[in-house]
């Protein structure tokens, strides 16, 4: 068995072990210290003299000190173990470290390489390959591993958010409960006419085509229509038959119709109600009404094209 030599580290990350200090924690509070007692950035540290009580006595702080692995702060740190491998020469001993008493096999490195930085008696590591169950492995052979069954990329984000959704994108929580809000309210009550004493005379799907131009022109009249009374249109159909439209005012003030509430209510109508009908987004908004008759426009309806 061959003899090994004792790891020695020359960082200050490690000789400050007992207070966990980065490299950038470490300068950090040099600055903070420096600026707090001289207003100024910290200067060089004289190098001499060496000896920690000599540099004490003169206020200077102790130089860097590489820490060798039998020190006792880091003391209990898992040690390497010996792995006898046969060579053609006979049996030689290696420092190659051991998994649980057993060699690793690389069926065993889990489908998903999740890295976390791992803490082991003081030390803190934060490479995949010093952390379990890493440990037999270098980086490129974990990659290799990974590659062989097919992950050459990270697994893509998981966004817990609607708004992330492209869908939904760049809008915001408040916009988008709103639109909910909205079309929960465009749920509002529905009547289907049933072909009775005139009403509903045919199918309503002819007059679909002209909701939008009657949504357009009741949302623009210059004129708010009063409490209980309506704005309406007729259409001519091939054949001599009317598709009559009406927006009824129950709200409660001298408003014109809303044409994202008219275009909501009718579509919501053209595509449940086959002869068609009536409906509100709510019980205090207009009422919209779509019905097919055969002839004239219905009583009270304006003509339109």
């Amino acid at each position: 068995m061959t003899s090994v030599t004792p790891l020695s580290y020359a960082s200050i990350s490690q000789s400050l072990l007992e207070n966990g200090k980065s490299f950038e924690e470490v300068r950090v509070d040099d600055y903070l210290q420096s600026y707090t007692r001289t207003g100024r950035p910290p200067q060089p540290v004289a190098q001499v003299p060496t000896g920690d009580k000599e540099r004490s006595a003169l206020g200077l702080p102790p130089l860097f000190k590489p820490i060798s692995e039998h020190d006792p702060i880091l003391a209990g740190r898992p040690k390497e173990s010996t792995l006898s491998i046969i060579t053609t020469g006979g049996r030689s001993s290696s420092s190659v470290g051991l998994v649980n008493g057993k060699k690793p096999n690389p069926a065993d490195i889990p489908p998903t390489q999740e890295f976390k930085g791992e803490r082991v008696a003081g030390e803190t590591f934060h490479t995949i390959c010093c952390t379990e169950p890493y440990t037999w492995w270098s980086p490129e052979e974990l990659r290799y591993y990974a590659y062989q069954k097919g992950h050459k990329y990270p697994p893509s984000d998981d966004l817990q958010s609607i708004t992330t959704r492209p869908e939904f994108a760049q809008h915001s929580f408040e916009v988008f409960m709103a639109t909910l809000l909205a079309v929960t309210m465009a749920q509002g009550p529905r009547t289907c006419y049933k072909g009775l004493n005139g009403v509903g005379a045919g199918p309503i799907n002819d007059c679909c085509q002209f909701i939008n131009t009657f949504c357009n022109d009741a949302s623009l009249t210059q004129t708010p229509v009063r409490i209980g009374d309506a704005t309406s249109r007729c259409f001519n159909l091939p054949g001599g038959d009317r598709c009559d439209f009406i927006a009824y005012n129950t709200y409660n003030q001298a408003v014109s119709p809303s044409i994202k509430s008219c275009k909501i209510v009718l579509e919501d109508i053209g595509s449940k109600c086959i002869l068609g009908g009536f409906g509100a987004v709510s019980d205090t908004a207009y009422t919209f009404t779509v019905d097919r008759n055969h002839g004239s426009c219905g009583h009270d309806v304006q003509g339109g094209s």
